[in-house]
């Protein structure tokens, strides 16, 4: 008996030891959908069926998005959690909407999965499937019942997510045929009208117009929609906004810089009649574009030619000293730059203004934020990260934001300037083009940044954080930083202390943190369980290098707690009117001598870099909270 009983633990023991192996080995083959593995790997451990990632994946989530209903089936029979959801509170029916698969939505739905559960942003499973206009899934769905009006964390209706993010006109007019509001608008009061034009998806837009979705009444909105349909060429909207009444000539009073987005757009059509209302076609922005910079970016020929024709200066410079040709050349649209010089434009290289000193020769902020380097760290779409500078002062990346031009998302570039030999250098694309958030460690020997870069062959796509080393002659390739860290999901910005902690935005209002045990990081834990602060939600978190600060956006406004002597946290201070505004502040950090906050803030139109003095503030607020 005693032989037997070591001999039973001895065994559970090994079955213990060996589990995190066998997780691994069933999450992919569940992800390839191999049936036999996985029916091998139940049969070994029946507990399996069940067994989550660190991320809360089941195995049933996994086989759902791979192309084999039998395994789900499979599954399903062994008892799996039909119900399952992962730390962002999606469920099987999540996955198999999201991936496309019908057979394995019927499936599920055969077995008691929950039609419009939620996931943390408030997305059900015709929401996922929304999202990529899958109309198959969606109609399964629908027939079972799914809520079309049911909305998420955004406002946003299935019917709204599709005119955001697919433009799929078909799945559309299947919305609207079993009832969705045409009309509905999301929390920041945008509707399908505004949102599938900002997008660019010109047949999305023009569905709606035939189907009569009301141009809406709200004179800043119109002249939003206005700046959309030039922008993306949507010659439908621009007429059917005209009809509606909007003055171009008024318009022009307040808004000349539409002229810009027209030459972006590239319609000569619209261009011309802006002209002809007065709209300038030698217009110059704030960093110094004209016309023919933005039709230059986007490869417009017709419209080039118009401009050169009517006059406009061909070698005009930016504030960062681009010609249209340097843009071309930037855009690696050699087509376009072949045009240029065919009608005898400047070849030379930009002459980028000389900058010396700290923080790219900028004078210092006081106590009331400016703006940072208008038409250098700046970029007429907005920045999507702030600067990020290195401990000595002498390297500095950031990320701007880029259009598309096609219909669609746009994206963002990276890109860095040193000071060499006294002077900055002219900021060009570095390391990867497509990081984003770029973070210096305390030392300044890596360069940390988000990247959506699958980490392996048919691994997931996913925001993860990648480093680069620098080296005598740059920085080294990227590589992804520590599987546990990496775990969690994450958007935007992320940070970390010198005893190695991270903190990282969600993308769902979670701020997770990683700590380092014994050389080791653990799992990512929300920052409200670790510390029991439920006054912490929000996104782009940045801690202090000791550790003792954290300042993040919430609500619009950026916020900062400080760490007691006993470990815990004080409740979220708003940073006061005299740093935040009525507008959008986020991405905030601190420079690493603690003298100066940066920060994101859409106060001026696009998200562009502010500054100021922050030691005396954040000491006032500390010793306030303490």
């Amino acid at each position: 008996m005693k032989f037997s009983g070591i001999l039973v633990s001895l065994v559970l023991a090994l079955s213990i030891l060996s589990f995190p192996a066998l997780t691994d080995e069933i999450h992919d083959a569940a992800k390839a959908g191999n049936l036999e593995k996985v029916k091998e790997l139940i049969a070994e451990n029946a507990a399996l069926v069940n067994a989550k990632t660190e991320r809360g994946i089941t195995p049933l989530h996994n086989a759902c998005a791979s192309e084999n209903a039998e395994l789900v089936e499979f599954l399903l029979s062994k008892g799996a959690d039909v119900n399952a959801q992962n730390d962002s509170l999606y469920t099987p029916l999540h996955f198999a909407a999201g991936s496309n698969r019908p057979e394995a939505v019927k499936l599920l739905l055969q077995n008691g999965a929950k039609i419009d559960a939620q996931s943390r942003e408030g997305e059900t499973p015709l929401h996922t499937a929304a999202f990529d206009g899958l109309l198959d899934v969606a109609k399964i769905l629908v027939e079972k019942s799914a809520d079309v009006h049911i909305r998420n964390a955004y406002g946003r209706t299935p019917f709204l997510l599709v005119a955001r993010e697919s433009g799929h006109v078909e799945m559309a007019k299947y919305l609207l045929e079993k009832g969705s509001d045409i009309n509905a608008l999301d929390k920041f009061g945008d509707g399908a009208l505004e949102l599938s034009s900002w997008r660019g998806f010109n047949d999305f837009v023009g569905m709606l117009l035939d189907k009569g979705a009301k141009i809406p009444e709200n004179s800043r909105a119109r002249v939003s929609l206005l700046n959309h349909s030039v922008e993306r060429s949507l010659e439908k909207l621009f007429q059917a906004l005209i009809k509606a009444g909007l003055d171009l000539k008024e318009v022009k009073k307040q808004y000349p810089q539409l002229i810009l987005s027209a030459a972006a757009g590239g319609s000569t059509k619209i261009f011309d009649l802006l002209v002809k209302e007065g709209f300038d076609m030698n217009y110059v922005d704030a960093y110094g574009w004209t016309p023919l910079h933005n039709a230059a970016e986007f490869g417009r020929h017709e419209v080039i030619e118009y401009l050169l024709e009517k006059g406009a200066a061909i070698d005009a410079r930016t504030k960062m000293g681009e010609t249209a040709f340097n843009i071309a050349q930037v855009e690696k649209d050699n087509e376009t730059a072949d045009f240029l010089k065919k009608k005898s434009a400047n070849t030379e290289a930009p002459k980028f203004p000389v900058l010396k000193g700290n923080y790219l020769g900028q004078k210092k902020p006081g106590k009331t934020p400016v703006p940072f380097a208008p038409g250098i760290a700046t970029a007429h779409y907005g920045l999507h990260s702030i600067i990020a500078f290195s401990p000595d002062g002498k390297t500095a990346f950031w990320n701007i934001m880029m259009s598309q031009r096609k219909a669609g998302y746009g994206s963002s570039r990276m890109l860095g300037t040193s000071e060499i030999n006294g002077k900055w250098s002219y900021p060009t694309a570095q390391i990867v083009e497509r990081g984003d958030v770029p973070m210096f460690s305390h030392d300044g020997k890596r360069l940390y940044f988000i990247s959506r870069k699958p980490i392996k062959d048919g691994s997931e796509e996913k925001e993860n954080i990648w480093f680069a080393e620098r080296t005598k002659t740059g920085w080294s390739e990227p590589q992804p930083f520590d599987p546990v860290v990496n775990s969690t999901s994450m958007h935007w910005q992320f940070s970390f202390d010198k005893k190695g902690t991270f903190y990282i935005g969600s993308g769902d209002g979670r701020i997770m943190v990683s700590q380092k045990k014994d050389g080791k990081y653990q799992n990512p834990v929300d920052f409200r369980e670790l510390y029991k602060n439920d006054s912490v939600s929000g996104i782009s978190p940045f801690i202090s290098p000791d550790g003792n600060y954290l300042i993040f956006s919430k609500d619009d406004d950026l916020h900062i707690i400080f760490r007691k002597p006993d470990g815990t946290w004080t409740q979220a201070q708003n940073l006061g009117e005299d740093i935040n505004s009525s507008a959008f502040e986020l991405c905030p950090m601190v420079t690493h001598d603690g003298e100066y906050l940066f920060f994101l803030s859409t106060r001026d139109g696009e998200s562009s870099p502010f500054w100021v003095a922050i030691k005396d503030k954040i000491m006032e607020l500390r010793n306030q909270a303490l």
